[in-house]
């Protein structure tokens, strides 16, 4: 039996905002048909201008900053609910998947990971293989635990009526967490540009690039283009560009507007991190080059030659 449908989403928060994914999750609450409440851990992230969920919980004590702390509070607020929560909703962000299987455990429950299309209240879909496989998975089992792969969904948007959600404070746990690991800093690896995963524009370089001063140009598209910049594994695995730039399976997810592959062949990894780009540029020499076959613009060129071309036509343009 289906019990009153009711979904807590967590959001994630960074620098004193709400992570932009969590809107995202945002949708698929809303596309399960339940009540949505925000839980938001960090209460100086909140916004007076939040609308399209009926309650805001927050802490009466922020946890610290580290997983298992954060978990307890999130399990706290499941076990503690009246009436009970049908679904918890985390995004399918780094910090999501650190957190969602601590969840899991404290609520002896399976969770449903990387969710990309909601079904009906129990029925859930799933990329696998790579993304060239959609799992539809089903579960009977209460509460339900997901999460939502950001590139899946838009961002809600509230109506223009939607009411102003009420705001509750939730007591902390009356057993914390016993973390024997303690943050003492957390530097995020972010310059100016947009972060990768929320960038509506994304300029990629791969294993085409002969040096790291290639990258150089690729930077240089970024900018102009107002984008960030993201490498493939093999680019980085081979030191042409650091971590935080991978794009693909094993990197980051990404969903831009515009998605431009500079000396990216297009294996089947990186295509399955960009494949929800609304729009796929391919500027490489190779005609044969896997990322030609999938990409809405192709341009057969030595990127040496087409970035200049390209950023001397923006430039005239401005």
């Amino acid at each position: 039996m289906t019990p009153p449908l009711r979904t807590l989403l967590v959001a994630e928060c960074r620098d004193g905002a709400i992570v932009p994914a969590t809107w995202r999750a945002l949708s698929m609450a809303h596309a399960i048909g339940a009540s949505v409440d925000l839980l938001v851990l960090e209460p100086q992230s909140l916004a007076d201008d939040i609308r399209g969920v009926a309650r805001i919980l927050t802490p009466s004590e922020a946890p610290p900053a580290t997983a298992l702390a954060q978990a307890a509070y999130i399990a706290h607020a499941m076990d503690a609910a009246e009436p009970a929560y049908s679904h918890l909703i985390l995004p399918a962000t780094a910090w999501g998947r650190e957190i969602l299987p601590r969840v899991a455990a404290r609520l002896g429950a399976q969770p449903l990971s990387e969710i990309c299309a909601v079904t009906d209240a129990h029925t859930f879909s799933r990329p696998i293989h790579a993304g060239n496989a959609i799992q539809t998975l089903t579960t009977d089992r209460w509460p339900i635990l997901l999460s939502a792969r950001p590139a899946a969904f838009a961002p809600f948007t509230p109506p223009d009526d939607a009411p102003p959600p009420s705001v509750a404070t939730l007591a902390p746990p009356t057993e914390p967490a016993d973390d024997p690991v303690r943050v003492v800093d957390f530097q995020p690896a972010r310059g100016e540009r947009p972060d990768l995963r929320e960038a509506a524009v994304v300029a990629c370089g791969g294993q085409g690039m002969a040096s790291a001063g290639d990258f150089t140009l690729i930077e240089q598209l970024a900018d102009a283009l107002g984008g960030a910049v993201g490498a493939t594994r093999a680019a980085v695995d081979s030191g042409l560009a650091p971590n935080d730039w991978q794009v693909g399976q094993t990197g980051k997810i990404v969903a831009p507007d515009l998605y431009i592959g500079v000396g990216v062949s297009g294996a089947i990894q990186h295509i399955a991190g960009i494949k929800d780009a609304r729009c796929i540029v391919s500027i490489n020499n190779d005609p044969g080059a896997p990322l030609h076959a999938v990409a809405d613009y192709r341009l057969t060129m030595d990127l040496r030659e087409a970035i200049p071309q390209w950023l001397a036509l923006l430039a005239a343009r401005q």
